[in-house]
């Protein structure tokens, strides 16, 4: 039997390969390993809230102050219908579904590796990169109207929770087409991140109702805090936008000579977040869906308000295909999402870009 270890020696795994592996499940040290590799390789890395499962479900606890509540008191007036309403206390449980994958390694590229010791290395950062670039996707689009083999199916992903979720508050939605009723006045001119206002010349940035939008208290501890989470094409659009108004900023971030920002809060490309929305009323999830359906999101909200959950239960199996001269490596893992808090996010649909 290969052991735990032996799996991430080239030579063993080299040896093992010309017949099936037996499946392995590593152990907690190992699974750590893998999953950082995955953590490493996703976009979400410093901007969600990452969760090690050692079992199927785990309760994360919620605290936060109730909707307009008021903490301090006149001490004269304290009583205990004060301190046992305003506070609230609620438990967010993750519950993993498990994903299955497979990766083929032909025999040439065990014997003919020039990689040598680092070739196993190597083989378990390519898979980590594909498992993130597909899970990263799956966070934010994921609802139950994708077929059953998508694994999109399995979750109810961040934008779904945005639209649906009411505990304990409800995310704030804005409209970029400016042609919903009620939301006539979300922005002055409806379209893309940026649009110039024909009659008057100046130029409207939709960040700035976004933040207008944003419930006071989360923006009590700094703008520094919030994140605006973007496709890049909206990226793309902002600069332009930037540049047309010849300033040092907009010079400076057609260069992308520092971080790109709008105010304080720092704006981050998901390249994975679709950008081929149909028309939404806001009040469902929406699939993505192509040709003329051009619209994308973005969303502000709190650091960390994004929860990952990946469980240590991995296993690898293999399978040996004599025809193919190759050994095809099957993985397995489980994963959850979560939303920690709706109300502290300000969602934009209905977004046109280039």
């Amino acid at each position: 039997m290969i052991s735990n270890g032996k799996l991430l020696n080239t030579k063993e795994f080299s040896k093992y390969a010309l017949v099936s592996l037996p499946t392995i499940s590593l152990n907690s040290e190992e699974a750590d390993r893998f999953l950082d590799y995955v953590i490493d390789e996703s976009v979400w890395k410093d901007h969600a809230r990452f969760v090690k499962m050692d079992k199927p479900e785990k309760e994360i606890r919620y605290l936060d102050f109730s909707a307009d509540s008021q903490f301090l008191h006149p001490a004269s007036l304290f009583s205990s219908t004060d301190y046992t309403k305003e506070f609230s206390d609620q438990h967010i449980t993750l519950t993993s579904k498990k994903v299955r994958g497979a990766i083929v390694i032909y025999d040439d590229d065990l014997q003919d590796s020039i990689e040598g010791e680092a070739f196993a290395e190597h083989l378990l950062q390519m898979v980590a990169k594909k498992i993130a670039n597909e899970l990263d996707r799956a966070y934010w689009t994921s609802n139950s109207g994708f077929v059953a083999t998508d694994i999109r199916s399995l979750w109810d992903g961040w934008r779904y929770d945005l639209f649906n979720e009411t505990t304990p508050g409800s995310a704030t939605m804005l409209d970029a087409s400016v042609g919903l009723l009620g939301h006539g006045t979300d922005f002055v001119d409806g379209g893309k991140i940026a649009e110039r206002n024909a009659a008057t010349g100046v130029w409207q940035f939709k960040y700035n109702p976004m933040l207008a939008a944003m419930p006071s208290k989360y923006k009590a501890n700094g703008l520094k805090n919030l994140r605006f989470f973007q496709n890049d094409v909206v990226s793309v659009d902002y600069i332009e936008a930037l540049t047309a108004r010849s300033t040092p900023l907009g010079d400076a971030a057609l260069l992308g000579n520092a971080q790109l920002q709008y105010s304080k809060v720092p704006i981050i490309d998901v390249p994975l977040m679709p950008t081929t929305y149909a028309a939404t009323d806001l009040t469902d999830d929406g699939l993505e869906l192509s040709g003329a359906s051009v619209y994308t999101d973005v969303v502000l909200t709190t650091a960390s308000n994004f929860i990952i959950g990946l469980q240590k239960e991995l296993t690898i199996e293999s399978k040996r295909a004599a025809e193919d001269e190759a050994n095809y490596v099957f993985y397995s893992m489980r994963v959850d999402v979560a939303l920690e808090n709706p109300e502290a996010a300000v969602i934009c649909c209905n977004l046109t870009h280039s």
